[in-house]
């Protein structure tokens, strides 16, 4: 199974839409630089540039597969301290 560990650039919840979308804007100018891609592949890291709405579903899919495994195989969390 491949590894994920998405970026994402997240802000306050009342953030206004405009604002939301004009630094996505620049956030994807940046990330289809060639120097900037350069630089990010050189690191090992896929770019998949996604909007918020695209974001919002990862998690939501991310969420329900590891709820999933965790009631599969019973995970429970040992809160006591030594």
């Amino acid at each position: 199974m491949a590894q994920r560990e998405p970026q994402q650039a997240v802000g306050p919840a009342n953030t206004p839409a405009a604002i939301k979308d004009y630094l996505a804007k620049e956030i994807l100018a940046v990330l289809q630089e060639p120097a900037v891609l350069k630089e990010l592949r050189d690191r090992t890291m896929v770019i998949t540039p996604q909007s918020a709405a695209q974001f919002s579903r990862f998690l939501s899919d991310e969420e329900a597969r590891w709820t999933s495994l965790i009631k599969a195989k019973n995970i429970r969390i040992d809160n006591t301290s030594p």
